[in-house]
């Protein structure tokens, strides 16, 4: 079983993946990095500060306070591009 700070340097490695993916136009790979990552930091209720670099911060009204390790905007490019365009 791996600590929270194995877990935390896995998960920084992870978000690399996803930009280096991104850049290959490997849509479907990306999405899933980025998926397994969401779903590793909930499951493992990391602390705020490591989901705040992972994934960003958003204010009240919704507007992108700080992007993440995971650009917001490339995430939804790449569910855009997995899910509806099927590349």
């Amino acid at each position: 079983m791996l600590t929270e700070k194995e877990a935390e340097e896995k998960l920084r490695g992870m978000a690399q993946e996803f930009q280096d993916l991104m850049k290959q136009r490997q849509y479907g790979k990306a999405k899933a990095r980025y998926e397994v990552a969401r779903s590793v930091a909930v499951t493992m209720e990391l602390s705020e500060d490591i989901k705040e670099e992972l994934f960003g911060v958003r204010g009240g009204k919704g507007e992108i306070l700080r992007n993440g390790a995971f650009p917001e905007e490339l995430v939804q490019k790449a569910l855009y591009e997995a899910s509806v365009r099927n590349t």
